[in-house]
């Protein structure tokens, strides 16, 4: 009775794979177009963004009269100077439209190992872009590593 119940499962649900072609390839392209609707909203906000960051900005440099120290963002928790701009110091900024790119991390993971490949990536970047602990200190060591073996190589000829 209960072969009879599981023969009316289709085989994929059973883990057998379909017919047709199930490369990774062609999910990864599904999943890159099925996110469009995000690829659109980051299209439609980099305007306002720009905005806004131009408007924080001249509002620093209109009101920020004095010396400041401003907390940063990266690793080693340095702070940045903020010294006060002449009236004369005709400023602008730029807000890289790369910077809004909605690329999740999961994404960049499957992607660094194939840039890596290809020699885009340096040893650090990669290590960085996935996340792998104490990436400076592993960076360095293979960058001796891979000196040691080239040395090695060129006393061979």
């Amino acid at each position: 009775m209960l072969a009879q119940d599981t023969s009316n499962i289709q085989s994929f649900i059973i883990g057998q794979p379909g017919a047709g072609n199930i490369s990774p390839d062609l999910f990864e392209a599904s999943l890159y177009q099925s996110k469009s609707l995000t690829r659109c909203r980051e299209r439609l906000l980099a305007h306002s963004v720009k905005e806004i960051a131009e408007q924080i900005f001249d509002h620093m440099a209109t009101y920020y009269t004095g010396p400041r120290a401003f907390p940063s963002m990266n690793e080693n928790f340095e702070t940045i100077p903020w010294l006060p701009l002449d009236s004369n110091n005709k400023l602008g900024l730029y807000v890289d439209p790369t910077s809004l790119n909605p690329i999740s991390k999961s994404a960049m993971r499957t992607l660094a190992p194939q840039m890596r490949q290809a020699g885009v990536l340096d040893v650090l970047t990669y290590l960085k872009a996935i996340d792998f602990p104490d990436a400076e200190n592993v960076a360095q060591k293979m960058d001796r590593e891979m000196q040691l073996a080239a040395l090695a190589k060129a006393r061979k000829r």
